[in-house]
């Protein structure tokens, strides 16, 4: 998670005022809050998960189609991700993940399609 991000679009009007008027120091409480998983997929796949629950969001104002995880702050670019399962995949061709995406925050069809076409 970024903290130097803004605050994401699947957070209440209230915490994104408190993250502007408290800066940095709400952002490190809010990584804390919201960080549900400290290792990368590379980890979680060699660890045995298989099943990923992904929440994904455009920056607002940022120019382009790119999407990010997100979890109340910004996290790694989706392609970034996308690019380390399927290395595994590519190494463990027995395997199966799967990738729920269920939360879609702030895009456009074009964002869609972006996904659509990294998958």
């Amino acid at each position: 998670m970024d903290e130097k991000a803004p605050v994401g679009p699947d957070q209440k009007a209230v915490v994104k005022h408190l993250a502007a008027v408290f800066r940095l120091l709400a952002k490190k409480v809010m990584k804390k809050w919201s960080m549900t998983q400290n290792l990368t997929f590379k980890e979680q796949l060699e660890g045995g998960i298989r099943y990923f629950d992904l929440r994904v969001s455009s920056k607002p104002g940022e120019p382009g189609h790119e999407i990010y995880f997100i979890h109340g702050l910004f996290g790694h670019k989706v392609r970034d991700g996308l690019n380390d399962i399927n290395n595994f995949l590519n190494v463990h061709r027995k395997e199966v993940v799967f990738l729920d995406f269920n939360h879609h925050y702030a895009m456009e069809e074009e964002h869609h399609r972006y996904l659509l076409t990294m998958l």
